[in-house]
């Protein structure tokens, strides 16, 4: 089932009155971002929620593109492409990088960075919201890792680093937003994703990382009246 998100000019007003009102003027230094986590059973393959759900269309997919990434905790599984195809794989078993069992196998020290083209949009992104999704075994549980952000023509500052969290062989997700707002980051051009071992099941260790989604819309624009976001 496919879950639709419709969101119009309600986002639009309110981003307009945070700019007239000068709270994010500094970019994300007055951002509040809060981390969400759920937790759900195995829904298929790829796994079709109702809780967790893959964003598609979103500015890794659209704009974005893999900058540079460092380290796998199982290179022969590891498949980076997948990780912003808008589709939770769920497969575990020991293979090659096919579709269900294909990842991101992070942990100590691994990281990968995503540019988001400014050819365009020059000033960069404002990103609404940020999605880490991770299914592994009952071993390896959790999600750890440390989310950055880089302001066009500056470098990168850690947004928010939650808590290692998750439940064995569910799928699990950190959504992060802004609890006092509906942006959790302005003037955008780069996200970095800086992984540390997860300690949430039986085995200290790397997880396996399904999707990493970040929702946004160029900075100064506005979504028409209509838009129409996926979440499937």
């Amino acid at each position: 089932m496919t879950t639709t998100k419709r969101i119009t000019n309600i986002l639009t007003v309110a981003v307009a009155a945070m700019a007239i009102m000068g709270l994010w003027a500094d970019g994300t230094a007055n951002a509040a971002p809060a981390a969400t986590l759920t937790s759900e059973g195995k829904n298929g393959e790829p796994h079709n929620g109702p809780l967790i759900v893959a964003a598609s269309g979103d500015l890794l997919e659209t704009v974005g593109s893999v900058a540079a990434e460092g380290g796998s905790g199982d290179s022969t599984r590891q498949n980076t492409s997948t990780l912003f195809d808008g589709s939770i794989n769920t497969g575990i078993a020991n293979g090659a990088q096919t579709a269900a069992n294909a990842g991101g196998y992070w942990g100590n020290n691994h990281f990968v960075e995503f540019d988001l083209d400014t050819t365009t949009n020059t000033l960069g992104y404002d990103i609404s919201l940020i999605q880490i999704i991770q299914c592994g075994d009952k071993f390896r549980a959790g999600i750890n890792v440390d989310i950055l952000v880089r302001q066009v023509g500056g470098s990168y500052t850690s947004l928010i680093n939650p808590a290692d969290a998750g439940t064995g062989s569910n799928v699990n997700m950190y959504a992060i937003t802004n609890d006092s707002g509906p942006l959790i980051a302005s003037g955008i051009d780069g996200v970095r994703f800086n992984f540390t071992n997860t300690a949430a099941g039986t085995i200290s260790g790397w997880t396996v990382y399904r999707e990493l989604d970040v929702v946004g819309i160029p900075t100064g624009g506005t979504l028409p009246r209509g838009t129409v976001i996926f979440i499937q």
